[in-house]
């Protein structure tokens, strides 16, 4: 597993976690990235559109990794999906209001604005995913072992 740089103390099952979604959103940013890079030079799209484009389709492949990879989840496809992709719209318009706000507030070149989206909308839906999608259900009976501690030793 990922440990702390220098320490032989693995991370925090929220760090670790993090850092998984971390990976995986390099990936989809690649992903997004060329999507939006396409889109907006090749094709002459506008920005926000170019910019919705890539976002939409990084999530797909951003579900299927962060399911299987990052929260190591059973939540069904039938169940997740359309939670996680009503998330990823909802983060799309966080995206394209930052993206927005990057380039005709502070002046951010067009071509670089996307990634501006990208930053601050990561640590929102790493939230919003982990506590909503991928959240683990609380089991309703302690482990066998807090059972002993509650009882002690029979």
């Amino acid at each position: 597993m990922v440990g702390v740089i220098g320490s032989d103390r693995p991370l925090s099952g929220l760090a670790s976690q993090f850092v998984r979604f971390s990976i995986v959103g390099v990936t989809n940013t690649a992903i997004n990235y060329a999507i939006f890079y396409f889109f907006l030079v090749v094709v002459g799209t506008h920005y926000l559109i170019s910019g919705a484009l890539g976002f939409s389709v990084a999530v797909v492949p951003a579900f299927v990794l962060n399911r299987t990879w990052t929260f190591k989840s059973k939540v069904s496809i039938w169940a997740g999906f359309p939670a996680y992709l009503a998330i990823s719209t909802f983060t799309l318009g966080a995206h394209s209001t930052t993206q927005w706000f990057a380039t005709e507030i502070l002046g951010v070149v067009e071509v670089l604005s996307q990634f501006v989206g990208i930053a601050v909308t990561t640590v929102l839906n790493f939230v919003l995913v982990r506590t909503i999608v991928f959240r683990r259900p609380v089991p309703s009976v302690p482990p066998e072992s807090e059972a002993r501690k509650m009882t002690g030793p029979s």
